[in-house]
């Protein structure tokens, strides 16, 4: 094979954008498929494989090269360069052979570092060039050392430990939702294999994480609690650990280590883009999903990403959001007192391509959003008694299903001590209309028990389909807020998407369900009626009222007949204003 230099491969074509696809056979093959083209064929064959891979991905180099440049100029030949890299590495049998994407990244980010210590320097981006000096040792002189950070950082090491095509699988499918079929098309796998290998993609890196942290410098007793750490970062009930609070009160790398493994599992897009890119990640899922940094544009890259995800679609000015798991991440510090600062980074990155919250005063007249953060975001406070979080919302345009039947699950089981899969049916009748979307302004407030003293709140305080309703120690969690709309809906102030549900009977407990099958079916098992005396009454029997199983802290509520009880009678509490 004539050995091409490499600006032969990829100079080719326009700097500004690639060319057109045309109709070669490189056009249908993969992307280890062109690799071994370059690697192995003669020059016009190389050349057109090269040129496929170029067509494949400089749109996305660019727009992570704007992010490190000053000018458009300058980000296209630092994308032009990376290019170049990624040739002569190909040429001497190295370089990428699936995981071409974040490679190509990665070069743009190593070109840009060492145009930091020549006379280019000013055509980087005034924000990349600060973090490239932060990098830098405190010796005179001192260069970046881009490499050397490369392998402090757990979560590369832990990317790399994994096989290639298990890298491109979760850049692809995971951090830029690429649709089953682009991801099949680029690493040369079936579109109905994608699932299935993300998944199995996502655990690969958990564990590759894990390890890398507990292999590089952690100390014995840091060892000692990582199973703590996990099991509190997939809510298997160790969230009140003291022994693991006061370790992550005085452990920064367990902290961060908690609030990455959460936030690879609400928010992977973001958060693994900033690790992984170690700069501009979470910029660079904003621009790759055609999104502003403050998330308020609708529009997206891929709308089959959406569909896929069964993101609802949003009206004219609102917001398409994965709202749980942006509070998921605001609920830590909560939960962790010790997580607050490396919470309120990792809430940054992940709301970056996504949405805005943030905690604020509940008796503050301005859900201000300026300062000097890009994002809007100012620093996380975490009130015990008065924080509340300012959301944007998505009203849902098609009824999701409700609680299903019983002939398609289990028989329930009368005891409170288990969650049953799925309320059966009530009586046919028409179908309700679908439930208005949450209103702004509305004042959401406390339930308080008459007796107890306990505020009703959601299981874990996370909202999801089925989720136990229980009676919680009053704390000012935004999971503790409902208001009663006009259609009897009893929204959940911490995603007022969720609603009360009584599980279509009165031996079930009680649940939060998506509020917007109230349009279905079972539209009465989400209804209730507040009377005068603070009652609860479910739609599907008004002979019961809403009644905790206990006065302890976390019992759960239930439906039990009507009795004149002051545990059935609620009162209002502290309050909150749904805003914008």
């Amino acid at each position: 094979m004539p050995q091409l230099h490499p600006y032969d491969r990829f100079d080719r074509l326009p700097s500004t954008e690639a060319a057109p696809p045309v109709d070669s056979p490189c056009s249908t093959l993969s992307d280890p498929e062109l690799t071994r083209l370059i690697r192995s064929s003669e020059a016009p064959i190389a050349q057109e494989a090269a040129d496929e891979l170029r067509r494949r991905h400089l749109p996305p180099v660019l727009a992570y090269a704007r992010i490190c440049a000053r000018d458009s100029h300058a980000a296209e030949q630092l994308a032009t360069d990376a290019f170049n890299r990624a040739a002569q590495a190909v040429q001497a049998a190295g370089g990428p052979k699936h995981a071409w994407r974040h490679q190509l990244l990665m070069l743009v980010q190593r070109t840009a570092a060492g145009w930091a210590t020549t006379t280019r320097r000013a055509r980087l981006a005034p924000d990349f060039a600060a973090w490239l000096d932060s990098t830098a040792s405190d010796a005179p002189e001192a260069r970046p050392d881009l490499p050397a950070l490369e392998l402090r950082s757990p979560m590369l090491r832990g990317f790399r430990a994994l096989p290639e095509r298990t890298q491109a699988v979760l850049w692809h499918s995971v951090v830029e939702e690429d649709d089953d079929t682009e991801t099949g098309r680029l690493l040369g796998l079936e579109p109905q294999s994608v699932p299935y290998l993300r998944e199995k993609a996502r655990e690969a890196y958990r564990d590759a994480y894990l390890q890398a942290h507990a292999e590089y410098g952690a100390a014995e007793e840091c060892r000692g609690f990582s199973g703590l750490v996990e099991a509190a970062a997939r809510r298997s009930g160790v969230h009140q650990n003291e022994d693991l609070d006061r370790h992550l009160a005085a452990c920064p790398r367990c902290s961060r280590l908690l609030i990455d493994l959460v936030g690879i599992s609400e928010r992977p897009d973001a958060v693994l883009a900033e690790g992984l890119l170690m700069w501009g990640g979470a910029a660079y899922v904003a621009a790759r999903l055609g999104k502003t940094v403050t998330g308020r544009t609708s529009a997206v890259r891929n709308p089959r990403a959406l569909r896929a995800r069964r993101v609802p679609a949003a009206p004219t000015g609102r917001l398409v959001s994965d709202r749980s798991a942006a509070r998921r991440l605001v609920r830590l510090p909560r939960q962790f007192p010790a997580l607050s600062a490396a919470a309120a980074v990792v809430v940054i990155a992940a709301t970056a391509a996504t949405t805005i919250v943030t905690l604020v005063p509940s008796n503050s007249s301005s859900t201000a959003v300026g300062g000097g953060d890009p994002l809007g975001i100012p620093p996380l406070v975490v009130s015990r008694t008065t924080a509340f979080a300012t959301v944007t919302v998505a009203a849902p345009t098609s009824a999701a299903p409700p609680s299903a039947s019983a002939s398609a699950s289990p028989s329930p089981s009368t005891s409170l001590s288990s969650r049953p899969a799925s309320p059966p049916r009530t009586s046919a009748g028409t179908a309700a209309a679908l439930p208005p979307p949450p209103t702004l302004g509305i004042t959401y407030s406390e339930l308080v028990d008459g007796r107890s003293g306990l505020c009703l709140d959601v299981q874990d305080q996370f909202l999801e389909q089925g989720a136990d309703v229980i009676v919680h120690t009053c704390t000012g969690a935004t999971s503790q807020k409902w208001y009663l709309d006009a259609g009897h809906l009893l929204r959940n102030y911490a995603n007022p998407d969720f609603c009360l549900d009584s599980r279509g009977g009165t031996r079930r407990g009680v649940g939060v369900w998506t509020c917007a099958s109230a349009a279905g079916r079972n539209g009465d098992n989400l209804r209730f009626e507040i009377t005068a005396d603070g009652a609860i009454r479910p739609s599907i029997d008004g002979r019961h009222e809403l009644t905790p199983t206990g006065d302890d802290s976390g019992s759960r509520v239930a439906l039990a007949w009507a009795q004149d009880r002051t545990d059935q009678q609620w009162r209002k509490g502290a309050t909150a204003v749904l805003q914008e």
